[in-house]
C-alpha cells in the first residue's frame, strides 16, 4: 500500500483510485479508465500502462493563428452573433461563419509518473483547423488564460512529452514537486486517521483538487478525497 506520509503510489493503486475517481465525477467533463493495447505488433512488449482521460472539451484557440513570417494574427470579431431567433432561417448569414475561428478540442489525461510515482497531468489538444497538436506555447498560453491574469506561469511548469500509454506527442504538467506539495497533506491526513479513525486520503482525488484550479475546472465532488480500501 501507498505509504501514509509520503505520495507515491504504485500502479495497481493509481489504477483503483482512478477507478473511483471516474465513477465520482458525472459532470461535465466525465472521466473513463482507459486501457490501451500494444504499442507494437510484435508482441514482444507488455501493454502499456491504463491512464484516466477525459471528454473533449471545445476550447477557443488559445494562441492568434499565425501569418507567415512568425507574426500572430488576432481572430476576427463578429459585431453581431451568429444566431437567430426568427422563424425565417434565411435571415441568417451563413457567410458570417466562415470568419469565426473554429474552436480546438482538448482532452485532459491523468497518468502515473513511473520516474516520480504520482499522478501527472496530461494536455492533449488539437487545433479545429488543420488537426494539428498543441505545442508547449499553446497549452501554457490556455493555462494562463485560466489563470485569469495573475502571475505567469514558471517556464519549467510545462514540458513535451510522449503519452506514455498512446506514444503521441502531448503537454505535460511536470511532476517533479508532485511528491514535496502532497507530503503534508499526507502526514495530516494520517494524523487524523488514527486520532479519529477518518478513513485514508485519496491521494488521487488531494492532487486533483490541486491541479483542476489550474484548468478552470472545479475538484469536485467533496467525498472523493477519502478513498474505500
Amino acid at each position: 500500500p501507498a505509504c501514509a506520509c509520503c505520495a507515491m503510489l504504485s500502479q495497481s493503486e493509481f489504477e483503483r483510485m482512478a477507478r473511483q475517481f471516474a465513477l465520482l465525477h458525472h459532470t461535465a467533463p466525465t472521466w473513463a479508465w482507459f486501457e490501451p493495447g500494444p504499442l507494437s505488433d510484435s508482441g514482444a512488449f507488455a501493454p502499456p500502462p491504463g491512464f484516466l482521460r477525459s471528454s473533449p472539451i471545445v476550447v477557443q484557440p488559445p494562441i492568434a493563428a499565425r501569418r507567415q513570417g512568425g507574426e500572430e494574427e488576432d481572430p476576427p470579431v463578429l459585431e453581431e452573433p451568429i444566431c437567430s431567433t426568427t422563424a425565417d432561417s434565411s435571415a441568417l448569414d451563413v457567410s458570417a461563419l466562415d470568419d469565426q475561428p473554429q474552436p480546438d478540442l482538448l482532452s485532459i489525461h491523468i497518468c502515473r509518473s513511473a520516474t516520480y510515482q504520482t499522478p501527472q497531468l496530461l494536455l492533449l489538444g488539437c487545433h479545429g483547423s488543420d488537426g494539428r497538436p498543441w505545442d508547449v506555447d499553446e497549452a501554457r498560453a490556455y493555462l494562463q488564460r485560466q489563470a485569469n491574469g495573475s502571475q505567469p506561469l514558471p517556464d519549467q511548469m510545462l514540458t513535451p512529452a510522449e503519452h506514455p500509454g498512446l506514444g503521441l506527442p502531448c503537454v505535460a504538467l511536470h511532476a517533479c514537486h508532485t511528491a514535496e506539495l502532497l507530503s503534508p497533506m499526507m502526514r495530516d491526513a494520517a494524523s487524523c486517521s488514527r486520532e479519529g479513525g477518518r478513513p485514508p486520503l485519496d491521494l488521487l482525488g488531494a492532487w486533483w483538487s490541486l491541479v483542476a484550479p489550474l484548468l478552470g475546472l472545479r475538484a469536485q465532488p467533496g467525498p472523493q478525497h477519502t478513498v474505500n480500501t
